[in-house]
């Protein structure tokens, strides 16, 4: 996987907006993860702005607690004397979600 490593965190302006999201331990570049960006001054900093840029700086704690989730769940599933297709469902649910958190769909 290719993507900068966290922990990301957002930026804000004096005046509340988020506007960037850094990675302390990559080369210490404002915005070097992305930058909120608010279209034609369209948006609120209480609004949906800050919500999406603290799900977004929380995407490489989110997705490695997935994967140790999921290792936790397959020992479940292998240790169901007979395979249940709720735990089956699930699996396949978190693979297809860290696929697609890696670009692999």
């Amino acid at each position: 996987m290719t993507h900068t490593p966290g922990p990301w965190e957002v930026k804000y302006s004096k005046q509340g907006y988020a506007y960037a999201i850094n990675a302390p331990k990559d080369a210490g570049i404002p915005g070097a993860v992305g930058c909120v960006v608010r279209w034609g001054g369209i948006g609120s900093p209480a609004g949906k702005g800050k919500d999406n840029a603290r799900l977004i700086a929380a995407a490489p704690a989110l997705l490695t607690e997935l994967k140790q989730a999921r290792l936790y769940v397959k020992v479940i599933y292998d240790r169901t004397p007979t395979p249940d297709k709720k735990i089956h469902f699930d699996l396949t649910q978190i693979d297809a979600a860290i696929a697609k958190a890696e670009g692999r769909t």
